[in-house]
């Protein structure tokens, strides 16, 4: 009998006894051989570092400000197509939607179309809806181009992450950090061009001849149209660049094991969701909670500001946080616990007013943006654990896409819910109540998710199972 080389050093009885060892270690070896292949050299395909850089920076600048740039002036677009809060919660809730059924489609696009041509193609979207949407006529047409908006950037959202896992080699953590970052910049600065543009007065502005709400929508799809041209150029570079499924242990099949089999996988899409929740509920309804407490329209987009930016510094130390950290569950459960903890210092100042606070009421406010903000830190944790709990590009975009579809599902609610709750109750405690709830349970999640396993292990012990 001829054994094999790796088995030689073994004693019969041990072979005999533990047939399965060395067969686990030669797919744990596989494993390891495909994560090396799959992981191509940066540039292999073409992106060069400066390509890379400046497509990963245009595209999380112009992930969040189309959706941003609505929440201060909201009202003013309900009030000018005569509609309810309701339908203000219809269209807050509509990217979480998206987001959620285009998300489950983005990576079979990507698989169709390659990860550069799909992201292309999603800003190719992004650019039309921004164009459209100020000059339609009814809320439907307006929540049709947000639509398009929202899907657009779900193919962003869901792709990228695979993107720079497949095109960044050893520079990962560091496209990672840049995109997490200028997410947050995005988000921040979106609301900021209802300041650029007055978008408190609804007269005109005559060089452009649009209402104030108007331009400050609008103004976002020339930085959407230079995401686009770049991403054209960098389709022209690397044209097909979807990754191959990750082999079976013997080489014969791709593995193919359903997401919800890893623990980590479920518990990343729980977080995600409750993350994203709270986080397009700040946006879309933060400057109204502000406003209804008595605080000035300029405070409140502030607020928003605050609360977004601090989302950049969250973008810049969790990659590498999560990169190097042994323990990161008490690190991203305490976002939770100060989501939770923001909301009840925003329940404190509706309840007491800004009048009770006298000339402290705006640093108040911005207080409550604070600790939100920092307690948002969670999003940019969410994204960069994507990339982080996952070796092998294809399964970092499967995980992306069954991190963010579902998780958004959850997302979509909460805002739709505040609307409605408002309109229905007509009082702002019950809701704030409500999603300080649900920071205690993004805590709970948050700490679950960081258990440090990897998918594509608790993926593979699966199909080591099955084989």
């Amino acid at each position: 009998m001829t054994e094999k080389p790796s088995d030689a050093s073994q004693s019969p009885a041990r072979s005999t006894r533990k047939p399965a060892r060395s067969s686990r270690f030669t797919r744990a070896a596989a494993r390891r051989s495909s994560r090396r292949a799959a992981r191509l050299p940066f540039g292999r395909r073409g992106v060069g570092p400066l390509l890379a850089l400046v497509a990963v920076a245009v595209a999380a600048l112009n992930l969040r400000p189309g959706i941003s740039s609505l929440g201060p002036v909201l009202g003013t677009v309900l009030e000018e197509f005569g509609v309810s809060s309701s339908a203000g919660g219809l269209l807050t809730a509509i990217p979480g939607l998206c987001f959620a059924v285009l998300g489950v489609l983005a990576v079979p696009i990507g698989r169709r179309l390659g990860l550069s041509g799909a992201v292309m193609v999603g800003f190719a979207v992004l650019v039309l809806g921004i164009l459209a949407r100020p000059f339609v006529g009814s809320i439907w047409l307006f929540a049709g181009c947000t639509i398009l908006i929202a899907g657009g950037i779900a193919l962003g959202n869901v792709l990228l992450p695979a993107w720079i896992k497949r095109h960044g080699g050893e520079r990962t953590v560091r496209l990672m950090t840049l995109y997490t970052t200028l997410l947050g910049l995005g988000g921040a600065v979106g609301p900021l061009s209802a300041l650029l543009v007055r978008a408190g007065d609804r007269e005109p502005i005559e060089v452009l001849g649009l209402a104030a709400w108007q331009s400050a929508l609008l103004i976002w799809v020339v930085a959407a149209a230079a995401a686009a041209v770049v991403w054209a150029a960098v389709w022209a570079t690397t044209r097909y660049d979807f990754p191959a499924d990750p082999p079976s242990p013997d080489g014969a099949r791709p593995v193919r094991v359903p997401l919800w089999r890893s623990s980590t996988a479920r518990w990343m899409m729980l977080m995600f969701g409750l993350q994203s929740m709270q986080a397009y509920v700040q946006m879309g309804w933060m400057p109204v909670m502000m406003m209804d407490a008595g605080i000035s329209s300029v405070v409140a987009v502030w607020t928003v500001f605050v609360t977004n930016g601090l989302g950049m510094v969250g973008g810049v130390v969790m990659p590498t946080v999560i990169h190097r950290s042994r323990r990161l569950a008490p690190i991203i459960a305490s976002f939770g616990l100060l989501t939770a903890a923001g909301y009840g210092a925003v329940l404190l100042l509706i309840a007491v007013g800004a009048d009770g606070f006298g000339d402290s009421a705006a640093l108040v406010a911005l207080v409550c943006a604070l600790i939100l903000g920092v307690g948002g830190w969670s999003f940019p944790t969410a994204i960069a654990m994507i990339p982080a709990r996952s070796h092998d590009p294809a399964v970092t975009a499967r995980l992306s896409g069954f991190v963010q579809p579902i998780g958004y599902l959850l997302a979509a609610a909460g805002p739709f819910l505040v609307g409605v709750g408002i309109d229905r109750i007509g009082s702002w405690p019950p809701v704030i109540t409500a999603l300080v709830v649900a920071g205690f349970a993004l805590a709970f999640a948050g700490w679950r998710s960081a258990s440090g396993a990897f998918v594509d292990d608790q993926l593979a012990e699966v199909a080591d199972a099955r084989s």
